[in-house]
């Protein structure tokens, strides 16, 4: 998948994201950069040393900030650097930290497939068992009684009287 700087941009969750990711966007900062066909990580050191990855089938990011944003500026950084500058992020194995990070998505992927495929096979089957007990339940001729008209679409009862 081809990534632009445009794609990346509106990711951001807010323009403020945005500005901070741009300027995050270069190597400087940067160190451990890498990519693989499914991922693309590296390690920013800011404040603090955050360790950012993200995915490339959908471009979630994961980053180990204490930011409430999601993706954060480091995020963005990292996407953007490598819809940029694409070489600053070298082919190699991922290291554990991305790999226990891919890992557990897939589990979680084959979890919610799992829990959908049940739902929707309970749900057929409770379909098809309310069906059977209505068929079960059900009459084979129409009801009969005061309230019933004698004729389809009629409006009288049986007595004469209009409902």
């Amino acid at each position: 998948m081809e990534l632009t700087a445009e794609q990346v941009l509106t990711l951001a969750p807010d323009a403020g994201v945005a500005a901070s990711g741009k300027k995050l966007a270069g190597t400087k900062g940067w160190s451990g950069l890498g990519q693989n066909h499914e991922a693309l990580w590296g390690e920013f050191q800011g404040s603090a040393r955050y360790q950012v990855r993200a995915a490339r089938n959908d471009l979630t990011v994961r980053c180990s900030c204490p930011s409430r944003k999601f993706p954060c500026k480091h995020g963005v950084g990292l996407l953007l650097l490598a819809a940029t500058n694409p070489a600053a992020l070298p082919t190699a194995a991922a290291p554990e930290w991305v790999s226990s990070w891919l890992t557990s998505r897939a589990a979680s992927a084959e979890q919610r497939e799992t829990k959908t495929a049940t739902q929707e096979s309970a749900a057929t089957a409770d379909t098809a068992d309310i069906a059977s007990a209505a068929q079960e339940t059900r009459p084979n001729k129409a009801p009969t009684g005061d309230w019933c008209a004698s004729t389809p679409g009629s409006m009288h009862s049986t007595s004469g009287s209009t409902i």
